[in-house]
């Protein structure tokens, strides 16, 4: 794959994903069951100190992260604004 007709693609996916943003956590792979395990999954590790979040979406799970880490990097493929947006709605992280 060339680099021209890999940067189509990501600006596609980009494109795919910053459309689809509002709908990201009504989609979300996690039935209540699995996340409830994720939950105490993240609270026995507890991590601490500096924070890497990979593909961070709307930030389903940088509200959880946040309670633990001194310092949290979000980082996504290419974060668009609208994803942002949804995150910065989220009242659990005033």
């Amino acid at each position: 794959m060339s680099h021209d007709e890999l940067e189509e693609l990501l600006a596609e996916q980009t494109a795919y994903c910053c459309a689809r943003a509002g709908e990201y956590d009504e989609t979300s792979a996690f039935e209540a069951g699995a996340r409830t395990e994720l939950i105490a999954a993240l609270e026995a590790f507890a991590p601490r100190g500096r924070v890497l979040e990979l593909a961070c979406g709307t930030g389903e799970w940088t509200v959880e992260l946040v309670k633990y880490a001194s310092q949290l990097t979000r980082l996504g493929c290419r974060d668009s604004n609208r994803r942002l947006a949804v995150l910065l709605g989220r009242r659990q992280l005033v």
